[in-house]
C-alpha cells in the first residue's frame, strides 16, 4: 500500500447508516476488544475456558450498553 491509499482511506471513510442496523457495527467491536483483553489477562489463551471467558465478557459489555441505552432513553422521555 502506497501513501495514497492510506490517506484515501482516511479522508473518505467508511458510509455507515444512522439508523437501528448500523447499531450492529458494535458486535465485532465488541468481540474484539473482549478477545484483546481476555489475552492479555488469562494465562492458558489455548483453552476452552478461554472462549468461554471471551464469550461472557461479550455477554456481559453488551448487556450492560443495552441497559444503559434503555436508561438514557428513559431519561430523555421523561424530561422531554
Amino acid at each position: 500500500m502506497n501513501f495514497m491509499t492510506v490517506a484515501t482511506i482516511f479522508l473518505n471513510p467508511m458510509n455507515i447508516q444512522n439508523n437501528a442496523l448500523a447499531l450492529l457495527w458494535i458486535i465485532p467491536l465488541v468481540v474484539a476488544i473482549s478477545v484483546v483483553y481476555k489475552a492479555t489477562k488469562v494465562s492458558d489463551v489455548g483453552t476452552l475456558r478461554f472462549a468461554k471467558e471471551c464469550c461472557t465478557l461479550v455477554a456481559t459489555i453488551l448487556m450492560f450498553m443495552a441497559l444503559i441505552a434503555v436508561a438514557l432513553y428513559v431519561i430523555v422521555a421523561v424530561t422531554t
